[in-house]
């Protein structure tokens, strides 16, 4: 897996204990000793309150206790929060559009919520196998994941258009 390109934001450290920082804007990235960059992802503090909501409303109705929904609520805890505006434009996050390769097979989709899934049109609801493995990880990842056929490989070849940078891009034209 290629995470090299990813940094942690790790609050709360001791100084002591981070071997890697540098500051971007008025933000500072560290990673600390013993981090595995494996196990973590990024994901905004706007899109962990949705998929919460999203997973607390799943969980109430009963609609969708399988293992999908425990693997996003898993990923979900794990995760690194980070704010919007620090998003890297690599990075998938919700409404994400971006260039796998599924298994060696190039396949272009979007992330979204469920209520906006649409096959046809290649929109992939967050709460589908492959929606939960990319969520999170960046342009140049490779992600083992497992899928109701067996285990695929996931390679994130590019993010075509993530809504947090398109927010920025346009606040830099104004």
């Amino acid at each position: 897996m290629r995470q090299d390109h990813m940094t942690a934001i790790v609050y709360n450290e001791p100084a002591a204990k981070a071997i890697d920082c540098f500051q971007k804007e008025d933000c500072v990235y560290c990673v600390s000793e013993g981090f595995n960059m494996a196990d973590t992802i990024f994901i905004t503090n706007n899109d962990k309150k949705r998929l919460k909501e999203l997973l607390t409303t799943q969980i109430s109705s009963e609609e969708a206790l399988g293992a999908h929904v425990r693997k996003l609520e898993s990923e979900i805890n794990k995760a690194s929060i980070i704010q919007p505006n620090q998003a890297d434009p690599k990075l998938i996050t919700m409404n994400s559009v971006v260039l796998l390769s599924l298994d060696g097979a190039d396949m272009k989709l979007s992330l979204v919520y469920p209520k906006d899934a649409e096959v046809s049109e290649n929109k992939v609801s967050i709460l589908s196998p492959i929606g939960t493995a990319i969520l999170g990880y960046s342009e140049g990842d490779t992600i083992q994941w497992d899928v109701p056929s067996g285990t695929t490989e996931i390679f994130i070849k590019r993010v075509l258009y993530q809504p947090e940078s398109a927010w920025h891009d346009e606040d830099a034209e104004r």
